[in-house]
């Protein structure tokens, strides 16, 4: 019995360093390709096959290590660029403040931005 117990106290030590570790992921936007994959998965069809991507965020002004790997073979580079992939809960005001416009907010605060065209008479952003 008294094994027993140690294990479970080691199982629940073992559960809350993991607890702490991955929430201390999320507050940074550190995630795992895994995760960052899910995260990006959709937002990724919407953007070039190739070229230029900024990351725009709320948060933190430098991408998370895993983007870089999600999104090749585009290059994750510092606004400006035509395209970018933002983590915002506000994204209209975070696209303005950088000239974008929101082409697509998707789930967990990523959204896919986009400069607007040269001609604005035209309204709106070219189909993709």
């Amino acid at each position: 019995m008294l094994r027993l117990r140690y294990l479970a106290v080691a199982l629940a030590l073992v559960n809350a360093f993991w607890f702490c570790e991955n929430a201390r992921r999320a507050r940074r936007g550190d995630y795992p390709p895994s995760v960052a994959l899910a995260r990006l998965e959709e937002a990724a069809r919407l953007l070039p096959e190739a070229g230029d991507v900024a990351w725009l965020s709320e948060r933190e002004a430098r991408p998370p290590a895993a983007l870089r790997y999600v999104l090749a073979p585009r290059r994750l580079v510092p606004p400006p660029a035509d395209w970018a992939v933002a983590d915002c809960s506000r994204c209209p005001a975070l696209a303005e403040r950088h000239g974008m416009r929101v082409v697509r907010e998707f789930r967990a605060g990523v959204a896919v931005l986009r400069k607007p065209p040269a001609d604005h008479g035209r309204g709106g952003l070219p189909k993709t």
